[in-house]
Parts: structure tokens; sequence; C-alpha cells
């Protein structure tokens, strides 16, 4: 009788990571990359899904290029704090735009 309910109990334990698994993929994998895939569907381009880290890498990058730079005499304090968001504004301006003006509503 130990057998039987030892391999039940793995079987179990089995199913229970896979679908975990699974899960996780869905979560982190299969999700943004169908995101990714409707957006660039109805014309929006940008970055591609990075597993995991996004684009962090790239924003710290871009933070250390604007600090090395020396800060310029003008009210355009933009590439210097954010130089990430300045980037996607210029790359992407019009939905840029249009998600500044709906967040300010």
């Amino acid at each position: 009788m130990g057998a039987p309910f030892a391999a039940l109990v793995c079987a179990s334990c089995v199913v229970v990571i896979l679908s975990w698994l699974l899960k996780y993929v869905k979560l982190v994998w299969l999700e943004p990359k169908k995101l990714e895939r409707l957006l660039k569907d109805q014309g929006i381009k940008g970055s591609p899904y990075k597993f995991l880290m996004g684009d962090l890498r790239d924003n710290d990058r871009l933070m250390s290029e604007a600090w090395s730079r020396p800060i310029p005499l003008t009210h355009d304090i933009v590439p210097r704090v954010a130089p990430h968001f300045d980037q996607l504004v210029k790359t992407h301006v019009l939905l840029a735009v249009s998600v500044l003006v709906f967040m300010e509503f």
C-alpha cells in the first residue's frame, strides 16, 4: 500500500510543479510577447521585449551618459533627469503625447 501512495504523491507533486511552471512561462514570456504583437499590429512600435530585465540596462546606460555630460544652461532638464523618457518621446512622439494628455486628466 505504501508504493502506490508514494507514486500518487509524486505524480501530484509533478502536476503541481508543471502547472506552476506553465503559469510562470505564461506570465513572463507569453503574455508580454502577445502584447508586443498586438501593439505592433496596431502600428505602435517600440523596443522588443527583453526577458525579465526589460529596458533597465538601456536606462542605466542612458543615465550614466547623461550624468557624465555637464548640465546645459537651459531650462530643459528632462534629458538630464529622465534620459530614457526623453529618448522614448523623441522616438515615439505621438504615443508619448497621447499618454501624457491622458495622464493629466
